[in-house]
Order: C-alpha cells, then sequence, then structure tokens
C-alpha cells in the first residue's frame, strides 16, 4: 500500500527490516479501525481503541509481524513515529507527537524535567500489560513508569516539600495534593509487579519498602523515592484512643514490655502517655507535660518477659517547647513529624478535657442567672423572656469566642473559663446590689453587657487608682456592698 508506505519519511522500503514490519503492522491496525491516515500521511490515531487493545483478542494479527501478540508489540509497532489523535485532527491540530511514553536512556527515565517536558498521548501502564523500553540499559522498565508517573504534570506532578521532606503528588479525581503512599501508583491503575527468588509475588502496594530495595535501587539512587516515603506512621493517636498509665509508688511505668524509671515521690495521679513510636511524655495531675523520653524497646532480650531500665537508661528530659519542636538528629522526617503530631493530638486530648469540665459549670451558672432574673425581675413591666434569652446569650458569647480562639493552650482556656464563671456571679451580684439600694433597674439596658475580667498585672497605673476610687466610693456609699456580694455569690 503506496499510502502507507510514504506516510512519514522515518518509515519507508530504505529502512532496514524494523521498519518493513511496522509498515505490516500499521496496515493491520488500519484495517481494523485503529488508525487512519490523512492525505499528507500523517497518522490518526483513535486513542480509545488503542488503550482497549487486547493481546487476547486485538494481539493475534499482530503476533505474525513481531512474534507477539501483548502490549510491547503496539509500542514497536509505533517507536520514533509521531501521530495525531482523532479528536485532535478534528480540532485542526496537526503536529504530531509520540504515541507513548518512552524514555530514550537511563538518564532521561530519571530526570525530572526530561519527564516533565516529555509530550505523548498514552502511558503503556495500565493493570496487567506487559510492556518495553529497549533503549533502556539500567533502569528497569517499571522504575522509568513509575517516575514518570510521579513527576509527569498529566500524573503526580510530584515534587518534594522544602520544609518536611514529603514527596506530594497529585490525587487522579481532586487533582489535590497528598503525601506519596504505596496506593499512588494503584489510583493511576498501575501496580509494579515483581516476583522474589521463591516465585513469589511482591506487589509494591502492598510492600513498597521491600519492593523499592528489591528492584528500586535507581529510583533511590537518584532520589526520586525513598523507604522513608513509605514507613507508616502509627495509627492515629486520636483523644479517645490515647493511653494513660499511672506512674507506680516505686517510680516506674511500664510500657510494651520495658519498665521506664521515671522518679520516686511524685505528686499523685503523675501520668505517662505514648505520644508517637518513638515518645513517651511525663504528664502532672494537672495534665500539664512536664517530661519526656524515648521509648527503648529494642533493649528487652526477646527470651525475657520484661526488662527494668535505671535512671540513666530512661534518661527523661524537661519539657521545654521550643527545644522539643525541634527535629532531633536521630529522628527521621517521618518520627519527627509523628512526635509533633503526637504532642497537638496530646494538647487537643486536654482541651477536651477541660471543655467538658469547664463549659458545663458556666452553662450552669448561666440558667442560674436565668433564674435570678426571673425571680427578682419577673414582675416588672419591662420583664419578657426575650430579653432574658438575649442577655444570656450575651454574656455566653464570651466562653464561645474563647473555645473558639485559634493558637490556644489548654492552661490559658482553663483560667479563661474560669474567669467567665466568674464574670456570671458579678453580673447577678451587680444586678441584685442595684435592686436592693432602689435604683430603678431596666433590663434592656443589659441586652448588650460586656464583662470582662482582667488580671492585676494587666492594668495600667492608672487604671488601677481609678478602680480604687471607685471601689472606695462604693463601699462608702453601700457599707453591706461587699457582705451582701459575698452571700449571693456563694448561693449562685
Amino acid at each position: 500500500m503506496a499510502e502507507i508506505k510514504s506516510f512519514s519519511p522515518e518509515i519507508g522500503p530504505s529502512r532496514p527490516e524494523p521498519a518493513e514490519r511496522q509498515n505490516q503492522a500499521l496496515e493491520a491496525l488500519q484495517k481494523r479501525g485503529f488508525i487512519e491516515f490523512s492525505p499528507e500521511g500523517q497518522i490518526i490515531c483513535d486513542l480509545e481503541k488503542i488503550d482497549r487493545y487486547s493481546a487476547e483478542k486485538d494481539g493475534q494479527f499482530l503476533k505474525p509481524i513481531w512474534g507477539k501478540r501483548d502490549f510491547s508489540a503496539l509500542q514497536d509497532t509505533f517507536r520514533d513515529s509521531k501521530v495525531i489523535s482523532k479528536q485532535d485532527w478534528q480540532k485542526g491540530e496537526r503536529v504530531g507527537k509520540p504515541l507513548f511514553y518512552e524514555p530514550k536512556s537511563d538518564q532521561a527515565a530519571l530526570d525530572q524535567k526530561i519527564i516533565r517536558q516529555s509530550e505523548f498521548y498514552l502511558s503503556p501502564q495500565k493493570r496487567g500489560r506487559h510492556f518495553d523500553f529497549p533503549a533502556l540499559k539500567k533502569v528497569s522498565p517499571q522504575e522509568a513508569i513509575m517516575a514518570m508517573m510521579i513527576f509527569h504534570p498529566r500524573y503526580g506532578d510530584g515534587f518534594r516539600d522544602p520544609k518536611t521532606g514529603q514527596l506530594m503528588v497529585r490525587e487522579p479525581k481532586t487533582r489535590q495534593y497528598r503525601k506519596m503512599s504505596g496506593e499512588f501508583f494503584e489510583r493511576y491503575n498501575f501496580v509494579p509487579t515483581i516476583r522474589d527468588k521463591q516465585g513469589k509475588k511482591i506487589v509494591f502496594e502492598r510492600t513498597p519498602i521491600q519492593f523499592l530495595n528489591l528492584v528500586g535501587q535507581n529510583l533511590k539512587e537518584a532520589g526520586i523515592l525513598s523507604p522513608d516515603d513509605f514507613r507508616r506512621l502509627a495509627a492515629p493517636f486520636l483523644p479517645e484512643k490515647m493511653v494513660f498509665k499511672p506512674v507506680e509508688k516505686n517510680g516506674f511505668v511500664f510500657i510494651g514490655g520495658v519498665r521506664y524509671y521515671i522518679g520516686k515521690d511524685l505528686p499523685p495521679q503523675t501520668r505517662v502517655v505514648v505520644i508517637s513510636e518513638k515518645t513517651a511524655a511525663v504528664l502532672s495531675p494537672d495534665s500539664n507535660i512536664t517530661h519526656y523520653f524515648t521509648l527503648r524497646p529494642e533493649l528487652k532480650p526477646p527470651d525475657q518477659p520484661l526488662v527494668t531500665l535505671t535512671a540513666e537508661q530512661t534518661n527523661l528530659q524537661k519539657y521545654e517547647p521550643e527545644k522539643f519542636a525541634q527535629k532531633m538528629p536521630e529522628e527521621t522526617d517521618n518520627q519527627y513529624q509523628q512526635r509533633m503530631r503526637g504532642i497537638r493530638i496530646l494538647e487537643m486530648h486536654r482541651l477536651t478535657e477541660l471543655t467538658y469540665a469547664k463549659y458545663p459549670q458556666i452553662r450552669q451558672a448561666a440558667e442560674q442567672v436565668r433564674d435570678f432574673l426571673r425571680e427578682n425581675f419577673g414582675t416588672s413591666e419591662e420583664f419578657s423572656e426575650e430579653i432574658v434569652e438575649r442577655i444570656i446569650d450575651q454574656l455566653l458569647s464570651r466562653a464561645r469566642n474563647i473555645l473558639l480562639k485559634e493558637n490556644q493552650t489548654p492552661s490559658n482556656i482553663a483560667q479563661e473559663l474560669s474567669l467567665v464563671k466568674a464574670e456570671l456571679l458579678l453580673f447577678a451580684s451587680a444586678l441584685k446590689t442595684l435592686k436592693d439600694s432602689g435604683e430603678p433597674v431596666n433590663l434592656e439596658d443589659f441586652q448588650k453587657i460586656s464583662i470582662e475580667t482582667r488580671d492585676a498585672a494587666e492594668l495600667s497605673t492608672k487604671d488601677k487608682e481609678t478602680m480604687l476610687q471607685i471601689a472606695s466610693r462604693n463601699w462608702s456609699e453601700y457599707p453591706n456592698y461587699i457582705t451582701k456580694l459575698w452571700l449571693i455569690s456563694a448561693k449562685l
């Protein structure tokens, strides 16, 4: 067929035998609707049909030509040729590009820049396909595809986060970045698989580290993948799953077959909690971190049920937040990230404890204020349930705002919530005193009330003097005010 032999100057009767076989294969594909030719001899491909190529069903007409029927026969057919997809041709595109991704050297297969700039329509990888890259001498075809899928913009578009060192890749559907995982290639319908010396199948998704150590040496040497990328963190230390261990009277705590010496004469209710695979924290009775230490499970002999460590072996360290936040020399990136995650979740746990302990107390105080308002002002003409609810909601707004604040420590939140409860009591006391004094009280004036308690250290000298003058005047005008305030507060 003259039109096939003349479709490109790169393929013709003057070429060696592989070119002749390419001609024959292209003719076979044309007859079966996989491709067609433009008047100028350009190859126009039906990408959907080619991507659905079946070695069993469609490969029979290529086997007589190439001696094989698997997907690599298609690679041989289109090698060194440029094509245009049917869809692009209909849009007016006339510049062709390779049908399949195929690196031309070992260096090109592992070079991020070359991979990102490479143009092609289809990647040969797909579940169950056998593909080949004859130009590669050292890098395996699977390594080449893995590198391409990590870095090519149509796939993972990967990069290493300069802050964490984590390899970040895009998800196929959402195109959002996430940390590299063993499931990444599976999501793109590629399952890297090998067999070990015993013939056992090793699938990358299940054992990525073993896979890399066996056949991923080039990926590791090029810095594309590292076993650390797939060392899974321990199960998330969710607050409800955190295990707090009491320190024994003799000063020891037992964790995973190892007894660590924490110290004697500790306050009651001193606890230890594991925050990562390598680190445990010592908590005071009020749940503040006081010390931390490195877990040493490797010191337990395999033939013994437990081992006891001395104070020197436990090596308890004083907890200093700034120092603790720094990466330790012996830590991997994953270990550091897990340790910091554990601290954050521990803070969340403490915050949850404080919230559940404090906020109900505040709600109870608010209920008492509501009852107080009804009891003392329920018969007045200005009274309405709507006004009462507005006052209560306003009084509780500060508590809600405290819980919504960012970058709050649990101890600060506990202190502020305690002040909110005091503010509720002070409001009720002041209102009762006003009523008892005979001063007219209109509840509508308190709908937008804002009470804020401050520590004396936060006040200026002038503010302190002004407040003392007001207090002195109040005490002189209402000599029984202090006694009444105390009694009302105690009742509430």
